[in-house]
């Protein structure tokens, strides 16, 4: 897609059932993908997004569930666009063992710049490269499904500054064995552990007012769990 193109219209390349590489000139000035733009590309496998864009709208992915290969040109710009909330808008969405491109580099260590504050929903998700990862105090949010089925993490720690904790965000995580969250944290939503195979202990902080359904279900080797006085959850 050339540089000289500034705005694309919804479902532009929707249906393009046999599309299987996009690449985006990387001096683009363009800075959303609309609605639908490649939904239902099945055989889609591979997408670079450029450094202008900042909004992923809904479904912009939805039913590309041959996607492998996501190109992106930092960090800090893949956490800064603004994602439709709609399962498909992120190409990281409903697909499986997605490598994770930064730079030309495959993402395994992910460290989360110190100017974001939230990472947003399915950030990262089924990049089951990702084997380590940095949350800097800057964040207060973890959104839905932010690392959801990326099995290569073994321990997460999440700093003093997170209030919250989204929908499913580290669900899937099957290598998961070690998560220490901080005294600060209020929320933590539903299913958040989920399917987390191989999580032995977990401590619920003292200040959780709220802790959504089936936070640890599929947690099969989970032998221990410290949860607040009664009296100080609000919510379950």
């Amino acid at each position: 897609i050339p540089s000289s193109i500034k705005t694309m219209g919804e479902n532009v390349f929707a249906n393009c059932y046999h599309l299987k590489t996009v690449t985006f000139a990387q001096d683009i000035n363009l800075t959303a993908i609309p609605y639908g733009t490649f939904s239902n590309c099945g055989e889609l496998e591979s997408i670079n997004i450029p450094a202008s864009i900042t909004e992923i709208k809904n479904e912009a992915f939805a039913f590309c569930g041959s996607i492998k290969n996501v190109y992106v040109s930092s960090v800090l710009n893949w956490c800064k666009i603004s994602v439709g909330a709609n399962n498909g808008s992120s190409p990281l969405s409903g697909v499986s063992d997605v490598n994770l491109y930064v730079g030309g580099e495959l993402l395994t260590d992910l460290v989360i710049p110190s100017t974001i504050t939230s990472i947003n929903e399915n950030a990262f998700s089924n990049c089951d490269k990702i084997v380590s990862v940095q949350i800097p105090s800057s964040v207060v949010r973890i959104d839905e499904s932010a690392f959801s089925n990326c099995t290569g993490i073994g321990e997460i720690e999440i700093p003093s500054s997170v209030k919250s904790i989204g929908y499913g965000a580290f669900s899937g995580c099957s290598n998961l064995t070690r998560v220490t969250m901080p005294d600060a944290l209020e929320e933590i939503g539903g299913y958040v552990f989920s399917s987390c195979s191989k999580l032995k202990s977990i401590v619920i902080p003292n200040t959780v007012t709220s802790l959504g359904r089936n936070v640890l279900y599929g947690c099969n080797e989970i032998e221990e769990i410290e949860i607040p006085l009664v009296d100080d959850v609000q919510s379950l």
